[in-house]
């Protein structure tokens, strides 16, 4: 089986799933290549839900305000920051590397159901925070959570003296991502599997989550952006992140490597996120994709979006 094939397998076993639409953008071919029953509907100017790529740019940001010398890998969270005397001794590279041993608020089952019950209503920062914070921190364990880019992000608020979306629009402008709220019109409509039309846990029914709100995560997963401006927008955060001279194996920045890609994925209730550059070619495939994760198949933008760098990854050898 060709790789081609392995894309076109992969396209029709998440239709085959519920896959209403998908879209796939390289930065070095014009417009949107579109998949799925309702790809014809899907426009550059519609808005999409970013997932935890909305954590590409929380680095980005952190990248850019530690050029400024405004920020440095070493600066403590505590003094800065709100939290227990049990995070004494996180600092910035702790949260940027997910090296602080905070379990995620999804992790308590309390805040859980609370998420559970109504994917409607706004969850205060206060209330993610607390359930992220209340839970025991192990600092000799690594783990991925939400928590430490929302952290990541308070930093930078408080040291830039502003509200991180506003840091956020300096760096990027009007046309770069934009931080929670309801998504702007024009959009398109995103799907999950669910038990009803008001929980978000899996279950075997497909509904549409168009209006999920995902104020709960914050700055680790809140962001939307227009699809005609996402490329440019992650390749202004993958150079900056690569530009920077910290950047190494220890802190990745929340983009993950992998050979001579930096990538990373997102998945909230209707939507997935994949995005992915090249540090050779200087080449970005993004892919959003109308569906969020699906049963035994995963992040579907992940699917995509990793057959597709694979099939590029020949050119650049």
């Amino acid at each position: 089986m060709t790789r081609d094939a392995d894309f076109s397998a992969a396209v029709a076993a998440l239709q085959d799933k519920g896959l209403r639409w998908a879209v796939l953008t390289d930065s070095e071919s014009p417009g949107l290549q579109g998949f799925g029953p309702d790809a014809k509907a899907v426009t550059p100017d519609m808005f999409v839900r970013l997932g935890s790529v909305s954590k590409l740019f929380v680095g980005a940001v952190c990248a850019r305000l530690m050029a400024e010398g405004c920020l440095a890998l070493e600066t403590p969270l505590q003094g800065r920051v709100a939290v227990p005397s049990s995070c004494t001794g996180i600092r910035l590279q702790q949260l940027l590397s997910h090296q602080t041993g905070l379990r995620d608020a999804l992790e308590a089952p309390d805040f859980r159901r609370v998420i559970n019950r109504d994917v409607s209503v706004p969850v205060p920062k206060s209330a993610v925070l607390n359930a992220s914070l209340a839970q025991p921190r192990d600092p000799r364990c690594a783990r991925y959570a939400n928590t430490n880019a929302i952290l990541a992000a308070e930093l930078c608020e408080t040291v830039g003296e502003t509200s991180f979306a506003a840091i956020l629009e300096r760096i990027f402008g009007c046309d770069g991502p934009l931080l929670q709220g309801p998504l702007p019109d024009p959009h398109p409509a995103g799907y999950r599997w669910g038990r009803g039309p008001g929980r978000i846990e899996y279950g075997t029914v497909l509904h549409e989550a168009t209006h999920y709100d995902p104020s709960w995560a914050g700055a680790g997963g809140s962001m939307m952006a227009r699809l005609r401006d996402l490329p440019e927008s992650l390749r202004v955060a993958f150079e900056t992140l690569q530009a920077a001279p910290e950047m190494d194996a220890r802190y990745h920045w929340f983009a993950e490597k992998r050979h001579d890609w930096l990538c990373h994925a997102g998945d909230v209730p209707g939507f997935s996120c994949w995005a992915g550059y090249h540090t050779g070619s200087k080449r970005m495939i993004a892919v959003s994709a109308g569906l969020s994760w699906v049963p035994d198949l995963g992040n579907p933008a992940e699917t995509l979006g990793r057959i597709c760098a694979d099939l590029h990854e020949e050119d650049w050898v």
